[in-house]
């Protein structure tokens, strides 16, 4: 972002090449995002744990203000809304503000989304809300459904409060409200002044969901590309896909303990069941419980795929409301606690697993002691003051158990190490060894050390990398990383593109420079730089990203020319991995020759399985991963052995099957596809979409290839020609590609993610009616001015009288400024004046009539009242 000056860039040079819509699962316009790239020196580990911190402090403040609107300004009401904020910011889901921090980093501008809802019904503004919406979709995406839902109920919830429902709004006065009520009812003055309250009311109910759509359009240049990358590809639902699902839940683990839901104790759980017997809170007491109680609510939210309880976290901020409504009224003893309430939550304890041991029956225990012990100090013979005091004391007590309960977890949880955190020290060796890398435009970088933490790692401008990590993989491009190049998968699920010593791959994908430990360089390799205890090594045999050639070879060509091993030698290495030793050797020397080594993995028992070959790990996930890798064939690329094979096991619950040993000769792997003509690069800008830029000379026809996946959204310009669709082809179904003539030619790839354009008009549209709606906002009273509507409607008329004048002439084919003169002229000059005239009255007359007469004859006459009765 910052090289590209693009706030929001098009292209990263992860995963081989990669739209920037794949990694908008975790919030490309998040403020801490944007931070990071503002201030590059500043690590991110500090950006991102501050504005953790920032978030969860300005979530509890205005969850607070939120509350206290909502249950009155008196002592009761703010003591309500502090107890309120108190389990909000309690709550075991803020787990993850230091796990995964797109699960809750979208909650404080939720609450501010909700309190744009009591402002749009007290005053009918929406900016508020809008803006709250649109920034909830900016941080997560995924939980926009969740957040819609809860801002539907609340919305339903305050308008019922409020009384503008139009049900509630015409109906008769009560029986008994005195002749007043039957005058002011049969009265056409007071019907008609009613009716217009509803035809207000039902206009304000039409606009909120026209504010709702205005928050997705402001995002649109976020939302739909991402939605269009994310149909373009599969979604992993992980185990969750093929489990059974319930009708019900009894468990209700969305709601309670978990947090991969919202992580309640069951002081949650209580305040929704004794808010089904109150009228005024039976509406989002309901919706909680139905999306706690019914799994099918969870799936449909999450997007069918399963159904998870994290998609219920935003439904946490209606739990609180109903939390600090209830506590108002045993604060200001309206009401005591309900013990059949409290005797209904040893159910889902006693349901839960024994994860959380005898927390749960501590938490129901402390609940009933509180329920009794408020009870009986509203029994004693005291001044109403002291027994609210006492009830005051008591919650305050009750709602230390989810504090304990949120330290309790995020202490169990664990933290990251400074030493685990490597991205300075890879940052300077990248640097100081990038003037060596004086080919590095267009080949590309990989980090072997502590592969998978910094799989999504950019060390530099330039690097380019194959691997990462994304929730939105291009489906060719991941088959091939491991079915197609026989990449190991060494952690529990396929969603991690992670780099390795796999030397046909690095081939084919033009991985010239390794960042490797100083005593583990890949074979092929040679060091040029060493920084701390890494080195950067160098293979300049591999093929570039883009180059010509004048003839294609497939992957699977590569792989065919391999030698299959004898009999006995497979034989010998599937009965070592059969032994119950956890580490053998299998002596074998294969000097300058790469071995390709794969076989069938069953496992015996839930527990994963994990084979080290030469420091080379491939994992089968156990049965309890919630994305299983489905790694049931191992496959190890091997070269330089001179020491044959080091395995290495956790265990020998499993069978071997089908296992197969080739080799191929290096020197078949690097002049295996014939003539390179390698391009000369010109500057390319990835965030802004520039791929490649260069000329290139092809000394044959032939083909331009390239190893960066193909998907749609590429442009392709030849000699200032654009490439048509048809024209481009996919090398080994994965990558770009096209045909060249002989000769020289400019070459120009870009990339725009589809929907991009659109989804950006769709933005500034938005924006721009944002700003018109806020300015009219702010200069309504003015526009309401009898003088300036005059003036408006004087100005239109007049600019009306002049387009029709002169668009008769124009459409006449006449000069304005006048031609010969003559009778003809004049006599065209005053009728187009007269009809220009004719079209300004009228225009006139229906502008007035709907700006200033209507409004001046919906005003009410001038009244007086007297006592109880009212006169016009």
């Amino acid at each position: 972002m910052l090289e590209s000056g693009r706030l929001l860039p098009l292209y990263i040079d992860l995963g081989g090449g990669s739209s920037a819509y794949d990694f908008a699962y975790y919030g490309l316009l998040r403020p801490d995002v944007l931070l990071g790239y503002l201030f590059p020196s500043v690590g991110m580990e500090y950006i991102l744990g501050g504005y953790a911190v920032f978030e969860l402090l300005l979530g509890g403040n205005l969850v607070y203000v939120w509350l206290r609107e909502n249950c009155g300004q008196n002592a009761a009401g703010r003591r309500a809304a502090f107890a309120g904020s108190v389990l909000y910011m309690a709550a075991g889901c803020f787990l993850h503000a230091h796990f995964q921090l797109m699960f809750v980093n979208y909650l404080p501008f939720l609450v501010l989304a909700l309190i744009g809802i009591d402002r749009f019904i007290e005053k009918r503004k929406g900016i508020l809300l809008c803006v709250g919406l649109t920034l909830v979709y900016f941080h997560s995406f995924y939980y926009a459904p969740s957040c819609l839902c809860v801002a539907g109920i609340y919305y339903l919830y305050r308008v019922r409060q409020a009384g503008t429902w139009p049900a509630a709004a015409g109906k008769k006065a009560p029986k008994g409200a005195g002749q007043c009520g039957a005058l002011a009812e049969e009265s056409p003055k007071r019907a008609t002044t009613e009716a217009a309250s509803r035809h207000g009311d039902l206009k304000t109910h039409g606009s909120f969901p026209l504010w709702i759509l205005l928050s997705i359009g402001l995002a649109a240049v976020l939302l739909l590309p991402t939605g269009l990358d994310i149909l373009s590809t599969s979604k992993d639902a992980g185990s969750f896909a093929g489990s059974k699902m319930p009708l019900v839940n009894p468990k209700l683990d969305g709601l309670l303990y978990s947090p991969y839901g919202m992580g309640l104790t069951l002081i949650g759980l209580y305040a929704l069941l004794c808010a089904l017997g109150k009228r005024r809170m039976r509406l989002p007491a309901v919706a909680v419980l139905a999306a706690s109680l019914f799994p099918i609510i969870p799936f449909v939210l999450n997007g069918f795929l399963y159904a998870r309880g994290k998609i219920l976290i935003p439904f946490l901020l209606l739990v609180c409301l109903i939390f600090a409504c209830i506590c108002e009224e045993y604060f200001a003893g309206k009401d005591v606690p309900k013990v059949w309430a409290g005797l209904l939550c040893l159910m889902p304890c006693l349901l839960l697993s024994g994860k959380y041991g005898i927390w749960k029956y501590i938490d129901w225990a402390v609940l009933m002691l509180w329920i009794l012990g408020v009870r009986q100090g509203q029994r004693l013979r005291r001044p109403q003051h002291e027994k609210n005091r006492c009830t005051r004391r008591l919650t305050a007590a009750l709602l230390l158990i989810p504090c304990i309960f949120s330290f309790y977890l995020n202490a169990q949880s664990g933290y990251v190490s400074r030493s685990e955190i490597q991205t300075g020290a890879v940052s300077k060796a990248f640097n100081e060894a990038d003037p060596q890398m004086d080919e590095s435009d267009n080949y590309r970088f990989e980090i072997l050390t502590d592969a998978f933490n910094l799989c999504n790692f950019l060390p530099g401008a330039n690097a380019k990398r194959s691997s990462m990590y994304s929730s939105i993989t291009q489906e060719d491009y991941a088959e091939f990383f491991y079915d197609g190049a026989k990449n190991a998968i060494p952690i529990q699920n396929r969603i991690a593109l992670i780099p390795g010593q796999n030397v046909l791959f690095n081939y084919k994908m033009g991985v010239r420079y390794v960042l490797a430990d100083r005593y583990a360089i890949p074979n092929g390799y040679q060091k040029i730089s060493e920084s701390g205890d890494y080195v950067i090594a160098e293979n300049p045999r591999v093929l570039p990203i883009c180059y010509g050639t004048d003839k294609l070879v497939s992957f699977e060509e590569i792989l065919q020319r391999a030698e299959r091993a004898d009999k006995a030698t497979e034989a010998e290495i599937q009965g070592k991995l059969r032994l119950s030793s956890r580490e053998v050797r299998v002596p074998l020397d294969f000097r300058g020759k790469i071995a390709i080594l794969s076989f069938d993995v069953t496992p015996l028992s839930p527990r994963a399985v994990v084979i080290d070959i030469n420091g080379v790990r491939n994992k089968l996930s156990g049965s309890s991963a919630p994305y299983p890798n489905h790694n049931n064939r191992f496959n190890y690329v091997l070269s330089g052995g001179t020491d044959g094979f080091l395995i290495q096991k956790n265990a020998n619950e499993y069978r071997i099957e089908n296992l197969t040993l080739s080799f191929l000769d290096e020197k078949e792997l690097y002049n295996s596809s014939g003539e390179v003509w390698e391009p000369q690069t010109h500057t390319s800008d990835a965030g802004r979409g520039q791929v490649f830029s260069g000329r290139i000379t092809m000394k044959k026809n032939g083909y331009f290839a390239t190893s960066d996946p193909y998907r749609k959204g590429y442009e392709i310009q030849v000699d200032g020609r654009a490439v048509s669709a048809s024209e481009i082809l996919k090398i080994d179904d994965t990558f770009l590609g096209l045909r060249l003539e002989e000769g020289m030619h400019e070459i120009e790839i870009r990339f725009v993610p589809p929907g991009y354009r659109t989804g950006l008009a769709i933005s500034a549209i938005s924006l721009l009616i944002l700003l018109v709606l806020s300015a009219w906002q702010k200069t309504k009273h003015i526009c309401e001015n009898r003088v300036f509507r005059y003036l408006i409607t004087g100005g239109m008329t007049t600019a009306v009288n002049y387009v029709i004048y002169f668009g008769l002439f124009i459409a006449a084919g006449r000069s304005v400024a006048g031609g010969t003169g003559g009778a003809a002229d004049s006599v065209f000059s005053l009728a187009a004046n007269s009809l220009a005239w004719l079209g300004a009255v009228i225009f006139a007359y229906f502008a007035n009539r709907r700006f200033f007469f209507l409004r001046l004859c919906c005003k009410p006459p001038l009244c007086f009242s007297i006592g109880k009765f009212d006169f016009a």
